[in-house]
């Protein structure tokens, strides 16, 4: 399955709240096997993690 996450603030999380949480789900959705993609905010995160 592939899941996407849109309009975080960057991973790894650098503020509370929710992108801590986003972070989390996602790493262990991957880790379960998943397809995940994340499409953070161009001002929060300049460079790509591919993991």
């Amino acid at each position: 399955m592939r899941i996407a996450f849109i309009g975080q603030k960057g991973i790894p999380a650098r503020f509370g709240g929710i992108e801590r949480h986003a972070e989390e789900l996602a790493a262990r959705l991957a880790k379960a096997g998943q397809e995940v993609f994340v499409y953070c905010r161009p001002w929060y995160a300049n460079s790509r993690l591919d993991d």
